[in-house]
């Protein structure tokens, strides 16, 4: 066999080695998209685009707002702080949310001088956070996930 058939030789059977590998991941892509109830018919791209959509959470800003209700969906809030010391933001979770549910709340630091005493509170909604019916962010920059186990939220991060 001369250099140049053995090349190609080399060449065939690292498209062949690469085509097995592409139908792998394709039928991997479409076992992960029945999972995720998407429609497998479509190409892996389109595939792939939707799984991202469902793996990845929203992300919802909220302003210095007296209230605001979190949806009930997988989320990351971006809370920017109350501008003045005396007010609290009151944010309330999902009153039915899903056992699994996860929510994210992270406090915008808008200056270095950002008092600590600036209140968010995040209400239970009828569920209790840790065995209380309230937790409270009190640290600019902060930030807490909350997780329902199907009968109370559980908390953890640096409020």
């Amino acid at each position: 066999m001369t250099a140049a058939n053995l090349k190609l030789s080399n060449q065939a059977t690292l498209l062949t080695r690469q085509e097995g590998d592409l139908a792998a991941q394709s039928k991997q892509l479409r076992r992960i998209a029945e999972l995720a109830h998407v429609d497998p018919s479509k190409s892996a791209k389109d595939i792939a685009d939707q799984v991202a959509r469902l793996l990845t959470p929203p992300v919802i800003q909220v302003g210095a707002e007296k209230s605001f209700y979190i949806p009930n969906e997988p989320c990351v809030v971006i809370v920017e702080p109350p501008k003045n010391a005396n007010e609290t933001t009151n944010l309330f979770l999902p009153s039915d949310p899903t056992s699994g549910l996860k929510i994210d709340v992270r406090v915008v630091q808008r200056t270095v001088l950002d008092s600590p005493i600036r209140h968010i509170t995040i209400h239970g909604n009828g569920r209790e956070i840790n065995g209380y019916p309230v937790a409270y962010m009190l640290t600019p920059g902060g930030a807490l996930s909350f997780v329902f186990d199907g009968t109370q939220w559980s908390s953890g991060g640096n409020p």
